[in-house]
This record gives C-alpha cells, structure tokens and sequence, in this order.
C-alpha cells in the first residue's frame, strides 16, 4: 500500500427497500483529528451490473489508490489536506436520472466530510466520465479529468449555458483534461477531439485499450490526478 498516510472509511447509505443502496469510499490525506476543510477530488468509476457493484462494496479501490498516492507523491508543494472519493456509477439513480451523482454529492457525500470541501476537482472512467462532466458543471468544480469516457461531448452540451456564463459568477473557466487509448472503441476519437475543440480540453492519446488497469498501465490515471491536484492546489 502506498507510503503516504491517510485515512480510509467506507461509506454506506441507507436506501428504501427495494433500492440499491449508494456507498463510496473516501481517503483523507493530511490534518485527521480535528477534521479540516480542504479540497475535494471525487472519482466515479464505469458502468456495472448490480452484483458486481456490491462486490466493490466490500472491496478498496486499490488500483486508484496506488495512483492517486503516486501523483501526491510526485507533487512539489503537495496540498496539506486533501480528501478522495471514489464512486462506483450509480446503478439505481430512480427518477433522478443525471442528476442523481449531483444529488448524491450534495445530500449524502459533502454531510459526510463535515464540512463543504474548499474546491472540488472530478475524475471519470467511461459512464463515469459523463457525469464527471456533469457534477463538475453543475456543482461549479474547478477542474475535470476523464480517461476513456462515454457520453461527455452530450454532457458538456447540456451544460454549456453553465460552463459559458461562469466568467459572470466570478468563476474561472472549468479546466477540462481528456484521455483516450488507441484502441478504446467506448470513447471514440471524434468526440474527444469534439469535446477538445468546443470546450477547450486538452486531449492526450495514449496506448491500450478501454479498462482502467490500461489506462493505469500507460500513466493517464496517475496524470489526470496531477491534473485535478494542480488545479485544486491554486489559490
């Protein structure tokens, strides 16, 4: 386990019956006891069936982990606190359909840091990356990151009244990075290039295919979480 000391827990959120019941889990690095305020980097992950969804559960996320620790580690001024939530994607989002990660960001994840996180930086693999888009446009996030997504030129659109007045609310312009393999057919080349050329993100190729240890394997991970770092770090 990476070298860097932090704190683990799980967190699981009770449901109605017959409702999947949403869990993430969160690492915080820095200042534990008493808890402070600091940036957020929140990480949704694919599209999964719901036993594989529960399986996650009960497992850590150590893959993300190991690269989230290796971009603190590579970081000259590393910020003092910083807090990462890893999501699965939302298998049962009712009737709230996209809006059910930003729901879930405001009335379950941000009550359980107890405190609203000073700048918020979002990170998505493939169904993940589109509502990385989206919780980063709507929830006013600093900076966004996805490797190998699907459905984010669609979501960059529904958002862009958003994304295009935020210079109007004393808003930077959301910082957008884009990753995509060579040989990922769920992220095809002309959306990305789409995404790049009307949003301003900067997109990188790389080697491999569509699964996360691919994109691990060639480094996009661990750059997307320089990326969002970076970004969050900036006063």
């Amino acid at each position: 386990m990476p070298g860097i000391e932090h704190s683990y827990r799980l967190l699981d959120f009770d449901r109605e019956a017959g409702r999947v019941s949403p869990y993430a889990h969160l690492y915080r690095f820095g200042q534990q006891e008493p808890p402070t305020a600091g940036p957020l980097v929140l990480h949704i992950g694919g599209s999964i069936e719901v036993k594989e969804y529960e399986a996650r559960r009960r497992t850590r996320p150590d893959l993300l982990l190991e690269q989230f620790c290796a971009a603190l580690q590579g970081m000259t001024h590393p910020p003092e606190r910083v807090d990462l939530i890893v999501c699965p994607c939302p298998v049962d989002t009712g009737d709230d359909g996209p809006d059910w990660m930003v729901n879930h960001l405001d009335d379950d994840l941000t009550p359980a840091l107890g405190h609203p996180p000073t700048s918020t930086g979002c990170i998505g693999h493939s169904a993940g990356g589109s509502s990385a888009c989206h919780v980063a446009a709507i929830a006013e996030a600093r900076a966004v990151a996805v490797y190998g997504g699907a459905g984010i030129l669609k979501a960059m659109e529904e958002n862009e009244d958003l994304l295009r007045y935020r210079p109007n609310e004393g808003l930077e312009p959301l910082a957008m990075l884009l990753y995509r393999n060579a040989n990922d057919q769920v992220q095809t080349d002309i959306e990305a290039r789409a995404v790049g050329q009307r949003f301003g993100a900067r997109v990188i190729s790389g080697p491999g295919a569509h699964s996360s240890k691919d994109y691990a394997a060639n480094g996009s991970i661990r750059s997307c979480f320089e990326f969002l770092l970076d970004q969050l770090s900036r006063e």
